[in-house]
């Protein structure tokens, strides 16, 4: 399943029927695994450690923002919405908005000229690998913050900085003081 993470739904879905070896099976799991992901948000968004104070301070500093998502755009907004953050983004980019799906680097490159930016001036902040192959090939600046993936799994060799925190992420890029701990509480 973590070999699924940052795809998008037909590479998950073929994934999925590959390992299975049928392919009647692996959509009756998807369609359970994403009825169970349904039914887990009716209780609220559990965000990363950092997130909703990085996203509060880089607003209040006036940083444009956007998300780049494998996920469908609407169900993308339901779950910025949930976890109370969706205004702080310009601009949502859903899987099903894109001309090709991450790891190809058409999610940022559309996501930069919808913010009519050159991506050599944005910043990225990916989980996954095909997130960051993305982010990097589409000539962003990228922080990796490695989330659910196999430990003993090598990152891939990109270009990317790497942080254990959104907010150590962002203060690479010198816009947040090094330590949360005094600037915001998260």
């Amino acid at each position: 399943m973590k070999r699924c993470l940052g795809t998008s739904g037909a590479r998950a879905l073929g994934l999925l029927t590959d390992f299975l070896g049928d392919g009647d099976l692996a959509a009756a799991f998807n369609g359970k695994w994403h009825a169970n992901v349904a039914a887990a948000l009716t209780d609220g968004v559990a965000l990363k450690r950092t997130v909703r104070a990085t996203l509060a301070a880089l607003a209040s500093a006036g940083h444009r923002m956007a998300v780049v998502t494998s996920t469908h755009e609407a169900p993308a907004r339901r779950h910025l919405q949930q976890a109370g953050l969706l205004a702080h983004f310009e601009v949502v980019t859903g899987g099903d908005q894109v001309s090709a799906n991450k790891p190809d680097p058409a999610p940022y490159r559309e996501t930069a000229a919808a913010l009519g930016l050159d991506p050599a001036r944005c910043a990225a902040f990916e989980d996954s690998d095909p997130g960051i192959t993305a982010a990097t090939q589409a000539g962003w600046r990228a922080v990796q913050v490695p989330d659910v993936r196999p430990a003993h799994a090598p990152l891939p060799d990109l270009g990317q900085q790497v942080a254990s925190t959104v907010w150590e992420a962002v203060a690479l890029f010198g816009v947040l003081p090094k330590d949360q701990t005094n600037a915001v509480a998260s």
